[in-house]
């Protein structure tokens, strides 16, 4: 009896014992599904995939026919996941072998831990204002730092970072899971080589290294080199807008990247991508007003004239004054953007600015066309008003006003033609300071065009309440008063569109998503001077082609009417001599113009047989750009009979090229 019981009891313990481990187990079991479910999953996430950016297609950028100036092709990266390199020095100095690199440089990368991260790039100053009141930010003190527009992290000083990442997200518009790998502090992702060689990117897969892939980005391509490079701009590493338009149109033409998750195999190989927690959405192409043949012509013309002359800068832009769309805008020095890296900082700057917005000049005589304008349009003034042109030599109190040439009566139509600074100045006189600045302000100047590029200047034109008593007369013929190259070609676009101003068009129309195109409409901004005066006009600038100074543009073929401009520079204050800016503005045909065409050329230095003014400097290339873009379009030929209708002498009508 007494060994049954003791065998009972035995049985009891046994059986408590048992029962007690299971328990014990099913407590840890549900700890571990349950309670502690979270840090497992990650756990395990972190063994078997990586969450990497997928990117995304960026925008074309096409002229108006369609071709590309600037595209995106997939081009591979390779990179590595050190938590998986079993011997990351020997898999460095592999990857160096095989790629061109340096061993020591890719190694120190590699094995650094993350240090400031990236959460957020582009915040608007109200964005950033409000994310810095927020008690989530405010919480982490130093561990996140606001630079530049962006939001950082420092990981090293996160404790948390899971709920670093939950009470960041939601501010963020992005989820949770996205933000752990920024915040932790654990490298699990490093670029090897962006943008690599699809040899390169097989040489590397042959290898089969564990921790190392291939993954597909996208490469920013400029088909046509230094072709409208200031214009279209470049883009950075990933493919951000850097300069020109792909920075202007950035928010257009870049695409949404998504996420995706790579899974590995117990070999480190990534096998898949297994979801996209986020989709990619490709960028808009962008199509153009410009047109990449009249580009390449304006861009030729200019560098036939810089072996000329020797300039520090020049530029050239053409319209179509019918609806200020942009036919090409071309500025020299230029850069090749397909390796904008290999130029040094300073030297890119220099060649990558938009001469054309963002540089101002005095006009010179070019400012002259104008002038006439608003006093035929106010009656001051006829073509065959007279005027006395004081044989070359004017003083006005201290200062003396010249012409190149001894003049003494001319009409005020000869004044243009021959561009007599006295002549004009007296036509302004006429027409008065405020009636005067009334019209220029009308023609455009000292407001922005609305040129899509970022740093435009709009130049200078003060207020009569600012001028001193030389200022009328210094202004009438392009002194005391500074323009940017689109200003002025739009002020000719408006006497070649019958007094109507254009605002300038680039961007002809954006492709949906759903793959139809919007257009961008056509913006004209005012009538300047009525239809019969821009023509009386432009009959006058004819004749400054065919019989004043501007004959080195003439062309045997069409009728041109323009302007020539010479203004010395303005150095510490005052004016030197010798240090000019040379131009010329022309539009064609002369009786009905389908294009306008601006050349200025900064300080010449070398004498090409003859000296320094607009009609031999900068009037050649406009009569080349011209000439060719005309023909071009498939403009038909006007000359001689333009010049019959216009009245112009036959003595004039022969062409010289």
């Amino acid at each position: 009896m007494a060994a049954q019981r003791g065998h009972s009891g035995r049985l009891w313990v046994v059986a408590v014992s048992v029962l007690g481990l299971y328990g014990g187990l099913a407590g840890r079991l549900y700890v571990i599904q349950a309670k502690d479910q979270p840090k497992y999953r990650e756990m395990a996430a972190s063994q078997h995939f990586v969450r990497v950016t997928r990117p995304e297609r960026r925008g074309s950028i096409l002229d108006c026919r369609g071709r590309a100036l600037a595209t995106s092709v997939q081009a591979p990266s390779i990179y590595v996941d050190p938590r998986q390199l079993d011997d990351p020095q020997g898999t460095c100095r592999r990857l160096a072998e095989l790629l061109g690199l340096d061993a020591t440089v890719l190694a120190s990368r590699v094995e650094r831990p993350m240090g400031l991260t990236c959460l957020r790039r582009g915040l608007s100053p109200e964005e950033e204002q409000r994310l810095r009141q927020e008690p989530a930010v405010r919480g982490l003190g130093t561990a996140v730092e606001f630079r530049q527009g962006g939001l950082y992290a420092r990981p090293a000083e996160i404790v948390d970072p899971t709920a670093a990442a939950a009470a960041l997200a939601p501010l963020l518009g992005c989820d949770a899971e996205e933000l752990v790998p920024d915040l932790d502090g654990l490298r699990r992702f490093c670029w090897v080589k962006r943008k690599a060689s699809e040899a390169e990117a097989k040489r590397v897969e042959a290898e089969r290294l564990p921790g190392v892939a291939v993954w597909p980005e996208y490469k920013r391509m400029y088909p046509h080199g230094e072709l409208a490079c200031q214009l279209v701009g470049f883009t950075g590493i990933d493919e951000q807008g850097m300069e020109g338009l792909e920075a202007t149109l950035d928010d257009v033409l870049a695409g949404e990247p998504g996420r995706a998750s790579l899974q590995r195999d117990a070999a480190g190989r990534y096998i898949s991508t297994t979801d996209a927690a986020k989709l990619p959405r490709p960028g808009s192409d962008v199509e153009l007003t410009v047109d990449a043949v009249v580009q390449g012509h304006a861009e030729a013309a200019l560098r036939e004239m810089w072996d000329l002359w020797a300039p520090k800068g020049a530029m050239a832009v053409v319209l179509d004054p019918r609806t200020g769309d942009l036919l090409a805008a071309a500025s020299l020095p230029t850069y090749d953007p397909n390796r904008y890296g290999t130029y040094a900082p300073a030297d890119l700057k220099n060649r990558a600015r938009a001469r054309y917005i963002v540089d101002w000049f005095e006009p010179g005589s070019i400012m002259k066309a104008l002038v006439f304008s608003g006093a035929l349009q106010e009656r001051v003034v006829t073509e065959q008003t007279d005027f006395f042109c004081e044989n070359g030599c004017w003083f006005i109190g201290s200062r003396r006003f010249k012409d190149l040439h001894g003049y003494g009566h001319l009409s005020a139509e000869m004044v243009i033609v021959k561009s007599s600074n006295i002549g004009t100045a007296k036509i302004g006189m006429k027409l008065g300071p405020e009636r005067l600045y009334r019209y220029l302000r009308a023609f455009g100047l000292g407001r922005a065009t609305g040129f899509e590029l970022p740093g435009e200047n709009p130049g200078q034109l003060y207020p009569p309440s600012r001028w001193t008593s030389l200022s009328l007369p210094s202004v009438c013929i392009g002194h005391e008063v500074c323009v940017n190259g689109v200003q002025m070609a739009l002020a000719y676009g408006a006497i070649a569109n019958d007094g109507v101003l254009m605002a300038p068009r680039v961007v002809r129309r954006v492709r949906r998503d759903d793959g139809t195109w919007a257009e961008r409409p056509v913006k004209p901004v005012r009538q300047v001077v009525p239809a019969s005066v821009a023509q009386r006009v432009r009959r006058v600038l004819c004749r400054v082609v065919e019989e004043g100074t501007g004959k080195h543009a003439r062309l045997a073929m069409y009728t041109l009417g323009g302007k020539t401009g010479t203004a010395d520079k303005v150095v510490g204050g005052h004016y030197v001599s010798g240090a000019s800016v040379c131009s010329f503005a022309a539009m064609a045909p002369a009786e009905k113009p389908q294009i306008v065409v601006l050349v200025s050329v900064d300080e010449p230095t070398k004498r090409a047989g003859g000296r320094f003014f607009g009609g031999t400097v900068a009037a050649p290339a406009v009569g080349q750009i011209i000439k060719q873009t005309l023909a071009y379009l498939g403009v038909a030929p006007d000359k001689p009979q333009a010049l019959a209708r216009l009245g112009i002498g036959t003595d004039t009508q022969r062409g010289t090229r």
